[in-house]
């Protein structure tokens, strides 16, 4: 149960700051510093990154027990079932921690943007880190605390968004969240190729990243600096960062639905390799 409840917790941190990571483009584009921006976001995305890789040993050592103690045993059917509540819930753990990225996103751009500022006087991420443990900083945060309000969703409609880059990043932020998951419960489906499948949750997530390096980032960027030099409003940014954010959402809740079909098709191509 405590590891449970520790990769319920490991999930929702990982798409919390992934979440919050979308903020800094809307504060690079403010203080017009948008590179340094896309520094700090690098950093940020590390962090959630390796979050992501602690998350999957601990779900791997979960299916491992349920196979070697029940696989072939009457109580099968009964664990199997009780588990694929426990990883939906895992999942479910992903929802949550994009909306509460969602709500804090006004707080983040804020925070982000006197963080873009703080760099430029240190020159330095650990001098920035260091900075950021002052009481100064505590005073600085509170500063920064706002809420989403129903006038930004009344902007993001109206503005100028391509709606492929959104469905399109409904579509890889569902395979992010649930290629780990998929992967390992393929093993549960077909435990005498647990190991070929887990494996191939690296095949899932590298197609995502391709993707995403491919299309939703370069286009996301291009609305940056097209905003930066005044072809594009600033509101198109933050249109841009409020629908990234709801596709998110809509994203990982897609999960739920793609995590049994996409077990299925992993052992199916564990099967064929």
């Amino acid at each position: 149960m405590a590891r449970w409840i520790l990769v319920m917790s490991l999930t929702a941190v990982v798409h919390l700051v992934t979440t919050l990571a979308g903020s800094v483009r809307l504060a690079g584009v403010r203080t017009g510093r948008l590179a340094t921006a896309v520094a700090l976001f690098s950093v940020v995305s590390i962090a959630s990154q390796t979050a992501n890789t602690i998350q999957a040993p601990f779900l791997t050592k979960m299916a491992e027990e349920l196979i070697t103690a029940y696989h072939g045993t009457a109580a099968w059917p009964a664990q199997v079932a009780a588990m694929n509540l426990q990883f939906r819930w895992v999942l479910g753990a992903a929802v949550l921690g994009t909306l509460a990225g969602l709500l804090l996103t006004p707080t983040f751009v804020n925070i982000f943007t006197r963080t873009i500022m703080r760099f430029e006087r240190e020159g330095s991420v650990p001098r920035l880190l260091l900075a950021a443990a002052r009481p100064s900083a505590t005073r600085a945060l509170a500063a920064s605390l706002a809420w989403p309000h129903s006038g930004l969703f009344t902007e993001a409609r109206r503005a100028r968004i391509p709606k492929r880059l959104l469905l399109l990043n409904v579509a890889i932020v569902a395979a992010f969240t649930t290629g780990v998951v998929s992967s390992i419960w393929a093993g549960v489906m077909a435990p005498g190729l647990r190991g070929t499948a887990s494996n191939l949750s690296g095949i899932v997530n590298g197609m995502g990243t391709i993707l995403l390096a491919l299309i939703v980032d370069p286009a996301a960027s291009l609305i940056a600096d097209q905003a930066l030099r005044g072809d594009r409003p600033e509101a198109d940014v933050k249109a841009l960062t409020v629908w990234l954010v709801l596709t998110r959402l809509a994203g990982t809740a897609l999960a739920q639905f793609i995590f049994i079909p996409g077990a299925w098709l992993i052992a199916q191509a564990a099967r064929f390799i």
